[in-house]
Order: C-alpha cells, then structure tokens, then sequence
C-alpha cells in the first residue's frame, strides 16, 4: 500500500524584510490618514450586527474599517 502525500509550495514573502517588519509596515499603511501612527480600538457589539455589517461591506465590495472610519471621522467631527 502506497502513501499518497502532496506538497505545497511556501507561502512567498519578501527576502529583502524579516516578517516582523512586513508586519509593521502592514499596520502603518493601514491608517486613518496617511503618516500617523494607528492604534487598535475594539469594541464588542452583538454578533447579529456584525453578521449584517460584514454583509452589508462584502455585497458593496469594501472592507468594514473603510466603511466605519469614515462613521466615527464624521460624528466626532474628526479631520
């Protein structure tokens, strides 16, 4: 009886940059503007609203940060 194995290739990455540091450069490329250092903000809401707002995004296409940054600059009146 013979095993049948398979194999995967590596995830690729960038040679040039040790992993902690795509990392980094992920996160800062993710703020709300352009050059400020981001923090993380959580926040527990129900899971239904979650469901409906992850829907809601998907069907549009966009991602839920970029749909809710623009929430929270607006009603704190944010720059």
């Amino acid at each position: 009886m013979s095993k049948k194995t398979s194999a995967f290739a590596k995830k690729p990455r960038n040679e040039d940059k040790p992993l902690d540091k795509i990392a980094d450069d992920w996160i800062k490329d993710r703020g709300a503007v352009k050059g400020e250092a981001t923090k993380r903000l959580t926040l527990d809401i129900p899971q239904s609203w979650h469901t409906e707002i992850k829907s809601q995004c998907s069907q549009r296409g966009a991602k839920m940060v970029d749909e809710i940054l623009p929430l929270l600059q607006k009603h704190f009146s944010l720059k």
